[in-house]
């Protein structure tokens, strides 16, 4: 028996932001809407571990695939949409977040 190869599925665009976690998210009362709380976080957040929420700023076409390694993915820079947003997220109150780059 020949072992089989299996393709990882495609992710088509690479976007850059701000990466809320989870729980900042889930505290913020900005996003703490019934219909999130109760689709997303409730139901979702018991099978899923890691997710965030992420703020996008900046995307681009981009022929990867999912678990890439990430030193393979081209990294956006900060900029001046990166400025705007992050005085946004800074009055809305949420102070933990990261500017990362991540595939769709």
């Amino acid at each position: 028996m020949s072992a089989t190869f299996h393709k990882p599925p495609p992710r088509h665009y690479r976007l850059g932001g701000f990466r809320i976690n989870m729980d900042t998210a889930e505290l913020h009362p900005v996003m703490d809407r019934p219909t999130v709380t109760e689709a997303i976080f409730n139901k979702v957040k018991a099978f899923v571990a890691g997710v965030h929420w992420m703020l996008v700023t900046q995307s681009a076409p981009f022929k990867g695939y999912k678990n890439m390694n990430p030193s393979e993915i081209p990294q956006f820079e900060v900029g001046e949409k990166e400025a705007i947003a992050q005085k946004l997220l800074e009055e809305a109150g949420i102070e933990e977040y990261e500017f990362a780059t991540v595939l769709d």
